[in-house]
């Protein structure tokens, strides 16, 4: 069965359903301006899935370092043992027992749900179905999940994030904690994490980048905390555009060169009236052999010389001298 399209026609959900209804194996492929995703299916099932944005995604062994689930330490560990056996740094955690197979399971299946939340944000994008594809060959785990609990979780997500937003619009936005808390609140293990990564500094994106939860899951603690007054907004982070700079250089640079462009002018006049009123150059003689001029020229040549108006004397005078 043949299956491609638009979102714009079929929604993910119908796309969903269908590959589900048909227990279709294969994988799902979804393209728009700039953004790639990927979903495997076996017998209907999801298997797999990830999103690429700009080319990048985050892989599975970063974000068990995010999420606190692995240390830095050793993740670095089991990154020299994988340079040494080619093993992936998974499958090296998982065999020294430092992850059992059921919490890595439970991470991907967390992932796979958090790449369709993404998805069905998606209003538009081209989607093609490969029938017979693998999304991750070589992987020992195997994980399947129910594509209709999907469907529904994406749902109920979806109700739910409209009221989300509407609270906290921007990425950008910078909270910090209210010292005079009125409301008493409950932490869960999430909500504390989020919590504890609000300084008043750091965005909502950065909290999303470091709690290792997801988008959904940090926006959604994110609201918990500011409808019970636990966190308040400090601001948005301001953003510049490398195109606006530039812009702005152009409009600064021309007015600029305009200003110095009169000013050389000016000062290049003012020189040379200057040097026409100094004594040194009165006594220069001035010849006109290519060229006569009238009365009027040597009143204006006076003028220039002088820097005043000649008497009739002091014209006859000036005219017989330069002649």
């Amino acid at each position: 069965m043949a299956l491609e399209g638009n979102l714009k026609d079929l929604s993910l959900i119908g796309v969903l359903q269908l590959i589900s209804g048909e227990r279709m194996t294969g994988v799902l492929k979804l393209k728009r301006k700039g953004e790639e995703a990927y979903v495997g299916f076996e017998d209907g099932q999801i298997t797999g899935a990830f999103w690429l944005k700009g080319g990048a995604h985050e892989s599975l062994d970063l974000y068990l370092v995010k999420s606190g689930m692995v240390s830095r330490e050793l993740f670095n560990s089991a990154a020299r043992i994988k340079e040494e056996t080619g093993e992936s740094i998974v499958t090296i955690l998982v065999r020294n027992k430092h992850l059992d197979e059921e919490s890595l399971k439970e991470i991907i299946r967390f992932k796979i749900q958090e790449v369709l939340d993404e998805l069905f944000s998606w209003k538009e994008g081209e989607f093609h179905f490969v029938p017979d594809e693998r999304i991750y060959k070589k992987s020992a785990l195997k994980v399947l999940l129910n594509t209709e609990g999907v469907i529904l979780e994406g749902a109920r997500r979806i109700d739910e994030w409209p009221r989300i937003v509407k609270a906290i619009p921007s990425g950008e936005l910078i909270f910090r904690k209210k010292e005079d808390a009125k409301l008493e609140f409950d932490f869960t293990p999430e909500s504390e994490r989020v919590y504890n990564l609000v300084d008043g500094h750091r965005t909502v994106n950065e909290i999303v980048e470091y709690s290792g939860l997801g988008k959904f899951r940090t926006y959604s603690n994110l609201f918990d905390l500011l409808s019970t007054d636990q966190i308040e907004i400090v601001g948005i982070k301001p953003t510049y555009k490398a195109e606006t700079k530039i812009e702005w250089a152009k409009l600064l640079g021309y007015p600029l060169l305009l200003i110095f462009i009169i000013g050389y002018l000016l000062t290049f006049t003012i020189l040379i009236t200057n040097l026409w009123r100094v004594e040194s150059f009165n006594r220069i003689p001035v010849q006109f052999e290519s060229f006569s001029l009238n009365r009027e020229g040597f009143r204006e040549l006076y003028r220039l010389k002088n820097g005043k108006e000649p008497t009739s004397w002091e014209l006859e005078r000036f005219m017989k001298g330069v002649k």
